[in-house]
Order: C-alpha cells, then structure tokens, then sequence
C-alpha cells in the first residue's frame, strides 16, 4: 500500500509528460460494482489491486506521486482513482504512476496533457511539420487551414489552423 511519504528529498523530481488524444484523456470508468470493468468492481468483487484500497475501503492516495493534468484539471495533487476525464473516471496514468512510484525513490511528477475529439495531425501538430501530399490531396503544414484540398485547387480557409492546440 502507498505510505505517506512524498518520496527522498534529497534527489531531483523525476518529471513524466503523460500526452495524448481521447484514450489519454482516461475514460476507464471508477464506480460501477455491479459492472464487470469498472475499478470499484475489480478491486472489491474480484480483489484484485489491493494496494488501491485501504482499510478504510476509500481508494490509497499516493503522495510520492503527483499528479497533474495540464488541460482542464485542478490543482496538483497525490496520485489516487477519479483523475481522468471526471472524478468518475481513470486513465492511464493510475497504472503508470504506481509502477514509476514503486520505481524511482524520489518524487514522481506526471504531467498529462490530452484533449478528447482531436488530431495530432491537425489539431496539435507541431510548427516542424510541412504540408504534405497523399493521393489526391495535400494536408495542411502547420498554421495553414484547411486540413486538408485537392491537389492544384484553391483551398478555402477556415477559422483553425493546423497546430492551433499546438499552439
């Protein structure tokens, strides 16, 4: 089980960078102990993953971890269930953040940035990439809109551009 220490002082903070699109941003569901995936149910009906329970049956808090998603998230805080897209929901970052923590003996920082309904190749792309063609149409480089025209058209600009979330 996690204890209540933030890790050894003494040593630099080990800095994870958690980023992605919709399966970054932590759909797993939390409560549900009649539904089979949920972590209510995985933990207390099939006991497994005990070190995410305390005693109390309230989910562990791990303060070597910390926790924060850049985003649409609160304050930084210890690692624990509830911290993806809504305290009814989990990500990756549970799993993740227990494995590093049991590894590193220093403090663990995961920074997780994610947004849902985007595309890395358009939406968050980054200033390096070029317009590019494939079949018939050439893709935006970045700053330029549309997503993507016909090959020798004119394309239509729009209100976004590539890598707006970028920037």
């Amino acid at each position: 089980d996690p204890d209540s220490s933030t890790g050894a002082t003494n040593k630099p903070i080990k800095v994870y960078i958690l980023s992605g699109q919709s399966n970054m941003t932590g759909i797993g569901r939390v409560y549900g102990i009649d539904d089979d995936r949920s972590l209510e149910n995985i933990t207390v009906r099939q006991n497994r993953f005990p070190n995410l329970i305390n005693s109390n049956g309230t989910w562990t808090v791990r303060n070597d971890v910390t926790y924060h998603r850049m985003v649409s998230g609160g304050p930084p805080s210890g690692l624990t269930a509830g911290q993806g897209s809504d305290s009814n929901h989990l990500g990756p970052e549970l799993g993740f953040g227990h494995m590093i923590g049991w590894y590193h003996d220093e403090p663990v920082l995961l920074l997780k940035s994610s947004l849902g309904n985007t595309s890395l190749g358009y939406d968050i792309l980054p200033p390096i990439c070029q317009a590019y063609e494939y079949g018939t149409y050439l893709y935006a480089g970045y700053g330029q809109t549309p997503g993507r025209w016909l090959i020798g058209s004119t394309p239509t600009p729009g209100t976004d551009w590539a890598g707006q979330e970028f920037d």
